[in-house]
């Protein structure tokens, strides 16, 4: 008698055809799914057939504590300089995993076109390694043409002083569920540039930045059978269009717009109280559909 709530954290590209079928075997013992963004209940509903009657979008929160007070003086030109950066430097920041999904490969590639017209231009990759084959294969694209531009800085356990060090962000990730790297940035002030995957439209929509197309027309485009092969494409037109994001920021960096509301809805002490509240509705009995009406509120 106990209500049993999924959350879906991402667009679940990867699940094999026995995976998608064990989800919806389990849809019978599912009181509600809570997804981390739209583009999340739009790829539950469209390619894994879960009942979009049961789904509730509640976004994810952050600790907004880091960007509450003034950086100690002097940190962003000591961690500039351990870096092996100069003062002058237009930092790109991108934060995440080491991964193929995640793209930096792409975010390379951009970076070679970026440098064309923006010297200056450096990336830092903050990010634990999960892929140790894709690690070497960024540290060959390097290796050919971008020695002193990148820095592997590994996994930070704080990592609030890279985004003060930085000035702008890129994530150009092929899928997301809803990026807390992305708000992160978005708290901190820097310029963002992200994939429109995720709930990177939904915030763009409230911060401004930009916005690039990812290399299909919809994410229900992907799943288990064609992801690996489309990510490992040349995807000339998504390079492109990214390096001209970058450009574009590194002439004119404009920081996001942070309005009292928004902050509040990406402060976690806010957005999780959503899932208290709809744990207590269907536990008193209440349809997960008749909650969507007080989660707006």
């Amino acid at each position: 008698g106990i209500p049993f709530v999924q959350t879906v954290h991402n667009t679940y590209v990867w699940l094999s055809p026995e995976q998608v079928a064990a989800y919806r075997h389990n849809d019978q013992h599912t009181a509600a799914y809570i997804c981390v963004s739209n583009n999340v209940a739009f790829y539950a509903d469209s390619r894994l057939g879960l009942p979009v009657d049961k789904m509730l979008v509640i976004p994810n929160g952050i600790d907004l504590t880091p960007w509450q007070s003034a950086p100690p003086p002097g940190e962003r030109a000591r961690l500039r300089q351990r870096l092996g950066l100069r003062p002058d430097d237009f930092v790109f920041l991108n934060v995440a995993s080491l991964h193929l999904p995640k793209a930096q490969h792409v975010l390379l590639a951009a970076l070679t076109q970026t440098l064309q017209s923006c010297p200056r231009a450096r990336l830092v990759l903050l990010g634990p390694t999960l892929d140790v084959v894709y690690e070497a294969e960024l540290k060959e694209m390097i290796a050919a043409g971008l020695e002193g531009a990148v820095v592997f800085a590994g996994h930070r356990q704080n990592p609030a002083p890279l985004y003060r060090m930085a000035d702008a962000f890129v994530l150009p990730s092929f899928f997301e569920g809803w990026s807390l790297a992305l708000a992160e940035a978005a708290a901190a002030g820097l310029p963002l540039i992200a994939t429109d995957v995720g709930a990177a439209r939904e915030m763009l929509a409230h911060t401004g930045g930009h916005l690039v197309s990812p290399p299909f027309a919809a994410i229900t485009e992907l799943d288990f059978s064609n992801t690996n092969s489309l990510i490992r494409q040349e995807h000339t037109q998504f390079v492109g269009a990214l390096a001209r994001a970058m450009q574009e920021t590194y002439s004119n960096p404009v920081p996001p717009a942070l309005s009292e509301s928004f902050l509040r809805s990406i402060d976690r002490r806010v957005a999780y109280r959503n899932y208290a509240r709809l744990f207590h509705w269907l536990r008193q009995g209440g349809h997960p559909a008749s909650a969507r009406a007080w989660l707006r509120q």
